[in-house]
């Protein structure tokens, strides 16, 4: 509860203005105002909840919540509620990883070299290029 000229108000938890994953295994939820010490926080796919670690900023306005592994593809949804009061919720969707660009930082190679055809053993042009890339998750 909230004190305000001698009246007690009760506590509320505000809106949801922000709900997005930042990383892998990582949820951002912003508030419109500092949500209540005594507040819950749920975050479930398909009704199952996500576990992981809570860390709130210290004026209650946000929470991190880190997932003890990467989150799969899906549709998230955090729950917050104090205590009797109507709880507030927001969805996220999380996608798979994609590749959006890949630079070459050189147009060389290592050396020239002609290719030949094993069928005829003559030179042909160099029209084809493998690139092998990775891709990593860095926390």
């Amino acid at each position: 509860t909230r004190h305000l000229a001698g009246v007690v108000m009760p506590s509320y938890t505000g809106a949801i203005t922000n709900f997005k994953a930042t990383k892998a295994d990582t949820f951002v939820a912003e508030f419109d105002s500092a949500v209540p010490a005594t507040a819950t926080v749920d975050i479930k796919k398909s009704d199952v909840v996500q576990d992981g670690e809570y860390k709130w900023s210290e004026d209650r306005k946000s929470v991190t919540f880190t997932a003890k592994v990467n989150f799969s593809t899906g549709e998230y949804v955090i729950t917050v509620k104090n205590g009797d009061g109507t709880p507030v919720t927001a969805t996220a969707s999380v996608e798979d990883e994609k590749v959006s660009e890949i630079k070459l930082l050189t147009s060389k190679t290592s050396g020239k070299r002609a290719l030949t055809n094993p069928r005829t053993d003559t030179n042909v042009a160099n029209t084809e290029a493998y690139i092998y890339y990775g891709v990593y998750n860095y926390p």
